[in-house]
C-alpha cells in the first residue's frame, strides 16, 4: 500500500514539474524551440525585420534601406550609392544553442565582400557570457574580413565562453557561405573538445561506478578532485537553473552539447526510477569542491537556525521564487545568482566569483551549505525523487 501511494506521490510530482515547464515555456514564447506565436517553423525566405538603425550600426553612412530582387537588405548612403548588405543569422541560428539557447545577430557586407560588423539582435543567451565576448574582442576582430576567410578560415573560440563563440561561429560562416554562393569546407573536429568531452565521459563514468557499487566509494576522494578539475574547470560542464531554462526554451543541444546532455537525463532519470540523489552528490563540481574544502576541518559546526522551519525550508523557497518570476515573465540572468559559473572565472560576473568565494570558505566551518539551504538546481532535481523526508546532503 504504501509503495502504492509513493507511486502515486511520484507520479504527480512529475506531471506538476511538466505542467510547471509548460507554463514557463509559454510565458517566455517557446517550449523546447516550438514557438507559441503561431509561426512555430520560420518561412525559409522570409527575411527578419531589419531597421535603419540596424543599417546605421553596420555602415556609418547608412542613409536608407530596401530589399532587391534577390531578398537581400541592401544599404544606401545619401548619395543613393550601394554601401553594402545586411543578412541575418536566422533562421540558421535557431537551430544552434550556445550555453543555454541561441544567439542571433545581423551580419554587414559591404561592396568590396568584407564584414564591416556584427550587430546582436535579441536572443536567450546569457547576456553576461555575450558581454564578455565583446569585451574580448571577438566582433571587432571579424570587422573588415574579407568573406572567403570568413568561410574557409579557422576562427578562435573565446576561452571561458566557448560554447556560445562557437555557436556563433558556426552560423556566421553558414550565412556568409550562403551569400557567396560557396560551400563550407568540412574541417576535422577540434581536438581539444574531444579530449575534455572524453575526460568529462570518463568522470561520468567513474561517478556512476561510485554511484552503483561499494567498492568504488573507498575512491571518493579521487572523484570529488577528478570533478572540480575537469567538469568544473577543464571543460565547464554542469546543470545550473541557467541551463535548464534555457533548453526548455530551446530545446535539448544534443550535438553540440551532447556529454552535458548525457549527464542531465542521467541526473533526472536515476532519481525518478531510484529515488537517489546522483548529480548533486557525485558530479557537481561545485558540490565536490564544497566537500573539499569541508575536509579542513573534522567537526563541522551546526548551521544556526537549522531546524526552524525558516532554514529547512530556504532552498525550496528560493527555488519557488525563481520559478515563480519565470512563470510572471520576468527575465535575469540566472547565472548571476548560482555560483557554478566561477569554474569558467574568466568569464563569470563578479556576483557569481563572489559567491562561489563565500560558500567554499563557509564548506570549511559547515556541512555544504550552498548545497543543502539553497541551491535551486539541487531541489529541481530533489523533485524527480518524489516527496520524501528532508536530509541533508553528505
Amino acid at each position: 500500500m504504501k509503495k502504492h501511494i509513493n507511486l502515486l506521490l511520484k507520479i504527480s510530482t512529475l506531471v506538476i514539474i511538466a505542467l510547471v515547464i509548460v507554463i514557463i515555456g509559454f510565458r517566455q514564447g517557446k517550449l523546447f524551440n516550438y514557438s507559441f506565436s503561431g509561426n512555430p517553423t520560420p518561412q525559409k525566405n522570409k527575411q527578419t525585420s531589419i531597421t535603419l538603425e540596424d543599417a546605421k550600426f553596420l555602415f556609418l553612412n547608412a542613409a536608407t534601406i530596401s530589399e532587391d530582387a534577390l531578398k537581400q537588405v541592401v544599404v544606401f548612403d545619401k548619395a543613393n550609392k550601394t554601401l553594402g548588405y545586411i543578412i541575418s543569422s536566422k533562421p540558421y541560428s535557431d537551430s544552434l544553442v550556445g550555453f543555454a539557447g541561441p544567439v542571433h545577430f545581423l551580419i554587414g557586407i559591404d561592396t568590396k565582400n568584407k564584414l564591416t560588423g556584427i550587430k546582436l539582435e535579441k536572443n536567450n543567451e546569457s547576456p553576461g557570457y555575450l558581454e564578455f565576448i565583446a569585451k574580448q574582442g571577438f566582433f571587432e576582430k571579424l570587422k573588415n574580413k574579407s568573406v572567403e576567410s570568413v568561410i574557409n578560415d579557422k576562427i578562435d573560440a573565446v576561452s571561458g565562453a566557448s560554447m556560445t563563440t562557437n555557436a556563433i561561429i558556426k552560423a556566421l560562416k553558414q550565412k556568409t557561405a550562403e551569400y557567396n554562393k560557396t560551400i563550407i569546407k568540412t574541417k576535422a573536429s577540434n581536438l581539444k573538445k574531444k579530449i575534455t568531452d572524453g575526460l568529462s565521459i570518463l568522470v561520468l563514468v567513474f561517478a556512476l561506478l561510485c554511484f552503483f557499487t561499494k567498492y568504488f566509494k573507498k575512491f571518493r576522494l579521487a572523484l570529488l578532485i577528478s570533478s572540480v578539475l575537469i567538469l568544473g574547470f577543464l571543460n565547464g560542464t554542469f546543470i545550473s537553473m541557467f541551463l535548464l531554462q534555457g533548453w526548455v526554451q530551446n530545446g535539448v543541444p544534443f550535438i553540440s552539447q551532447l556529454v552535458l546532455a548525457i549527464i542531465v537525463l542521467i541526473s533526472i532519470a536515476l532519481p525518478v526510477f531510484l529515488s537517489k540523489t546522483f548529480y548533486c552528490n557525485y558530479l557537481c563540481p561545485f558540490g565536490a569542491a564544497q566537500e573539499l574544502a569541508g575536509k579542513l576541518t573534522r567537526k563541522k559546526n551546526p548551521i544556526p537556525y537549522s531546524k526552524t522551519f525558516v532554514m529547512r525550508h530556504l532552498r525550496e523557497t528560493v527555488f519557488f521564487i525563481i520559478v515563480l518570476l519565470l512563470i510572471l515573465g520576468v527575465n535575469f540572468d540566472l547565472t548571476n545568482i548560482e555560483p557554478f559559473t566561477a569554474f569558467i572565472f574568466v568569464s563569470a560576473s563578479i556576483v557569481a566569483i563572489v559567491l562561489a568565494v563565500i560558500f567554499i570558505v563557509l564548506s570549511v566551518f559547515f556541512n555544504k551549505p550552498w548545497c543543502n539551504y539553497f541551491c535551486p538546481t539541487g531541489q529541481f532535481l530533489d523533485f524527480f525523487k518524489g516527496f520524501k523526508k528532508k536530509s541533508l546532503q553528505q
